[in-house]
């Protein structure tokens, strides 16, 4: 399978034929782990991801947990209203096609830019969002203007970069020489 854009190939990781094991966990690499994440991990949820946060009500594909239910039936769908010949054409454009948030969003219901709030895939589990699971402990570095802080807060578990600028951009800040390796 070929997308347009790296954002569909986690949709694709939903795909049955890649085996995955019960639980997924999925986030993006430029995600970083700044505390013990175990407590997160094993939520006993069959669906769990953040709040987007430019758009709070919306849904964001930078950390993703699913099972195997949940996983099937978001494949189902994709492949129900996708084509083959449509993935090359699959970007990021929320006016045409979406994106991988608001495909989640309508899989699960979750009305932002999807205003139908009736979810798209069958049996579509609660959305549990770590935003509101655990308070504080899941932040951006843009909105939360982490780029003004020398330290940490310590109930801060991730830091989720979203578009510029990138980890590798900001290596020199204090926080960042301890919770992220360049060598």
């Amino acid at each position: 399978m070929v997308y347009n854009t790296v954002w569909w190939y986690i949709i694709g990781l939903t795909n049955p034929q890649h085996e995955h094991n019960d639980r997924v966990v999925y986030m993006d690499l430029d995600t970083i782990i700044t505390g013990n994440i175990d407590d997160i991990l094993q939520q006993d949820v069959p669906f769990a991801t953040i709040s987007d946060f430019g758009w709070p009500a919306g849904l964001q594909t930078a950390w993703i947990m699913w099972d195997k239910q949940t996983r099937d039936n978001v494949w189902e769908y994709f492949t129900t209203k996708y084509k083959p010949e449509d993935y090359p054409h699959l970007d990021c454009d929320y006016t045409q096609w979406g994106g991988t948030n608001q495909f989640l969003e309508e899989c699960m219901g979750v009305v932002r830019i999807n205003k139908n709030p009736i979810p798209a895939i069958k049996n579509a589990p609660p959305v549990v969002r770590l935003q509101t699971v655990f308070p504080g402990s899941c932040v951006s570095y843009k909105v939360n203007k982490l780029d003004k802080i020398k330290q940490l807060d310590e109930h801060i578990k991730m830091v989720f970069f979203h578009g510029s600028p990138m980890p590798h951009q900001v290596k020199e800040i204090e926080w960042m020489k301890t919770h992220w390796n360049t060598t």
